[in-house]
């Protein structure tokens, strides 16, 4: 039997029905062995992004949270000086405080007002009472 200009008379037909599959087998398998290198390598890439990718998330969120740290301490630190002030606000007066201290203020003043008229009068008093006793 010959076949594609070789003397293939030696072979039985089991025999090159069994080199064909063989070779048909090896072309598969090398077939698959090229496909998936090329899937291989195609998907490596694609995880080489995505790593890369994700190692810049990380360090991104990494940043942020060092951020977060500082905004916390800004936010105690803030805390501490609103108590600070809002100490300082209650020992301010308010307006009904001022109001009465007016009050007072003006009672105080009526009352003083009213001992010096008292005591003029009684300088008066005593001025008379000098003078109609010398003369």
């Amino acid at each position: 039997m010959t076949g594609f200009g070789f003397d293939l008379s030696w072979m039985s037909f089991g025999e090159m029905l069994l080199g064909f599959l063989v070779a048909i087998i090896t072309a598969i398998v090398g077939l698959q062995k090229w496909f998936w290198g090329r899937v291989s390598s195609s998907v490596s890439n694609s995880m080489s992004s995505l790593v890369s990718g994700h190692e810049g998330i990380e360090k991104r969120l990494k940043t942020v949270e060092g951020s977060m740290g500082m905004v916390k301490h800004d936010i105690e630190t803030m805390r501490g000086r609103m108590g600070k002030m809002e100490t300082r606000i209650e020992g301010l007066a308010t307006k009904a405080d001022l109001h009465e201290l007016a009050v007072q203020v003006a009672r105080f003043g009526a009352g003083v007002e009213a001992q010096a008229n008292m005591t003029r009068m009684l300088y008066e008093a005593a001025q008379r009472a000098e003078k109609s006793g010398n003369a």
